[in-house]
């Protein structure tokens, strides 16, 4: 590992993470909603189809924040899946809403998702290392 490497600082890929996984939630909540009204499913179809988008969001988010860094994989893509959950909770709180324990495996599937990714990224991160040198 370099000294460049080693003194990188995580904020700078964590925030552009961030960014597209928030972009890709988007993205994906807006196609799922619209597949969900062409196919008439009801209301309380929504929880998976958010769960799985909010869980492949953090899962992208981890892995380009691991890709970007280079290291510290598992750490970036934790990082992600809290800063997820704390949005997911910060709408819980605004809406006066509790948590369930269904909420709390969410959450926890979330930041799984997020580590999962931090640990995909860095190995395509080495992998596209040693196929340079």
């Amino acid at each position: 590992m370099s000294v460049n490497q080693s003194n990188r600082s995580p904020a700078g890929a964590i925030l552009v993470a961030l960014l597209v996984s928030l972009l890709l939630a988007w993205l994906l909540l807006a196609g799922s909603a619209a597949w969900m009204t062409k196919q008439e499913l009801s209301q309380s179809a929504a929880w998976p189809f958010a769960t799985a988008v909010v869980c492949i969001s953090a899962f992208a988010g981890g892995w380009i924040s691991a890709f970007l860094q280079k290291n510290r994989g598992l750490v970036c893509g934790a990082i992600e899946g809290l800063l997820m959950v704390g949005i997911l909770f910060s709408f819980l709180f605004i809406q006066g809403g509790t948590l369930t324990e269904m909420q709390e495996l969410r959450y926890a599937m979330t930041i799984c998702a997020g580590c999962t990714g931090g640990f995909c990224g860095i190995l395509r991160a080495e992998r596209r290392r040693h196929v340079s040198k």
